[in-house]
């Protein structure tokens, strides 16, 4: 709904999705969040075993919150709040700053480099081999017939 727009606040409510409805009333924005109860957005430590309790808006449901408030522009609000704080400047992960790429990837320059060296001297390569292959093929032929000859003689 545009914000230039004057609306009554009783239709204003009645406007809100249902889940801003319900955070709403559970935790209103002008009343500070009771001491019995855990803060919405934040992890809360239970004081008998000591263990980290989850938030009660997780961290989807709190974007959810923020993108149904933002056409109401309720969004400040829930931001005040402490939807959506910055997890802070942790170091990102190694593979996310450089990926160290699949071998093949990795070794496809020098492979190419390889092949490329390989057919450089190619057509001289064939052309001084074929005569010697087909040398030794012409004598295994002239041996095979001799043995055939000697073999019908005998």
């Amino acid at each position: 709904m545009p914000m230039n727009i004057p609306v009554p606040k009783d239709r204003l409510v009645s406007l809100l999705p249902q889940p801003l409805l319900r955070f709403f009333s559970r935790y209103p924005p002008s009343q500070p969040i009771p001491a019995d109860k855990p803060h919405p957005f934040e992890f809360h430590i239970n004081p008998i075993s000591g263990n980290r309790n989850d938030p009660v808006y997780s961290r989807r449901r709190q974007a959810d919150l923020i993108n149904k408030a933002r056409p109401f522009g309720l969004d400040g609000i829930l931001k005040e709040m402490g939807a959506l704080r910055d997890m802070g400047s942790a170091k990102p992960m190694k593979g996310l700053i450089k990926w160290k790429r699949h071998k093949s990837e990795r070794t496809y320059k020098s492979r190419m480099q390889k092949r490329a060296d390989a057919l450089e001297g190619m057509a001289e390569k064939i052309k001084a081999w074929n005569p010697e292959k087909a040398e030794g093929k012409a004598r295994r032929l002239a041996e095979k017939e001799a043995n055939i000859k000697a073999a019908t003689r005998e």
